[in-house]
């Protein structure tokens, strides 16, 4: 009953996600195929200069990688904040979603993805697109991983699976996972068998004592926030059921970002929302103009002091912008370019000469 989503949702954006419906699952590709037809020809074309300022603790020669179509598939870019000198990771044989920094910048972890055979795995690269190596590869009975985030020491990897015999399979198990770096052993913090609910999307909280993430009720098609315990324990549900995606949390642990929802209903809109780590305190952050179909995949700058999106209008352009954590300030990035900019992340501090 899990399998995964069609990439190409309505914001525009793309969701990967592990979802109901064994009939996806050659969607998927079909998806995946639609997005390449329609990029158009070449690779994302470089942006021009930035025409936000640089937050508090920033500097422009700090990088932002992000996820983007291109001619042959879906990869990871990397540019300057100032939107210069960008470029897309020297090409490989799969492709690359879903990138996130580690916390010292020198490794970005992501899922690799080979669209001939329906599979993804968990990896890791430096920056220069160099050392890429698999940190959990997804070999039976896993059907699959993926949403990968570090732990704040580095040491560790969240992230969402499915095991199984084969889908929808009576001994289809859907699990919340963690791997240690170094030895790639996986334990398993959450699990539900028959996947009646499914995980998706976690982080870990800055002092490493909790993981935030969406959890699916796929009888009832709705998703909420929920956190719990690094050993699995004291699970707590955040936000009411129907509304909570893709969540990141503050670097000072109060605050979770987040999607209201992970695809835009008919004629409605994807908005960004804030919550405190305790549940409590919700606010709505952007409002959009009714051409645009969503604001989508919030990441905090390393600071705290603002908040990286993309605005997607439904098609394939989605600009990259960037607001105050209070809703304040939401101001254009660079100006759009390429296809399907999105799952923007500032690069820690410690490598900003690179």
């Amino acid at each position: 009953m899990k399998r995964l989503a069609s990439r190409a949702e309505s914001t525009g954006s793309e969701t990967m996600g592990l979802s109901a419906g064994s009939s996806r699952r050659s969607g998927a590709l079909m998806a995946v195929a639609m997005l390449i037809l329609l990029a158009g020809c070449g690779a994302a074309a470089p942006p021009p200069a930035s025409v936000a300022p640089s937050p508090t603790g920033t500097d422009d020669g700090q990088l932002v990688i992000y996820q983007a179509v291109y001619s042959d598939g879906v990869d990871i870019g990397r540019m300057r904040f100032d939107g210069t000198e960008a470029e897309r990771l020297p090409v490989a044989d799969y492709e690359r979603w879903h990138p996130r920094w580690s916390p010292d910048g020198t490794l970005i972890v992501y899922d690799r993805w080979y669209p001939r055979e329906e599979k993804q795995h968990i990896a890791v690269v430096a920056p220069d697109g160099s050392g890429d190596r698999f940190i959990v590869e997804c070999v039976s009975p896993c059907l699959a991983v993926e949403h990968p985030a570090w732990s704040p020491d580095g040491q560790a990897i969240v992230f969402a699976a499915v095991t199984g015999q084969e889908w929808d399979g009576p001994d289809m198990t859907c699990h919340l996972g963690v791997v240690d770096v170094a030895s790639r052993d996986v334990t398993y913090l959450l699990s539900e068998t028959g996947c009646g609910f499914s995980y998706m999307a976690p982080a870990f909280s800055p002092d490493g004592t909790r993981i935030v993430f969406k959890r699916i009720d796929e009888a009832a098609g709705r998703p909420a926030l929920f956190t719990v315990a690094v050993d699995g324990s004291d699970l707590q549900q955040l936000t009411d059921w129907g509304l909570g995606a893709r969540p990141d949390w503050s670097p000072d642990g109060d605050w979770i970002v987040f999607m209201d929802v992970e695809h835009a209903p008919p004629f409605g809109q994807v908005h960004l929302y804030r919550i405190r780590s305790d549940g409590t305190d919700l606010v709505k952050l952007t409002d959009m103009p009714g051409t645009v179909t969503g604001d989508v995949f919030p990441r905090w700058l390393p600071d705290g002091s603002a908040i990286l999106f993309s605005r997607c209008d439904g098609g394939f352009a989605c600009e990259p912008r960037i607001i105050n954590p209070d809703g304040s300030d939401d101001r254009q990035l660079v100006p759009p370019f390429g296809s399907q900019v999105h799952h923007l992340m500032l690069q820690p501090r410690s490598l900003s000469n690179l």
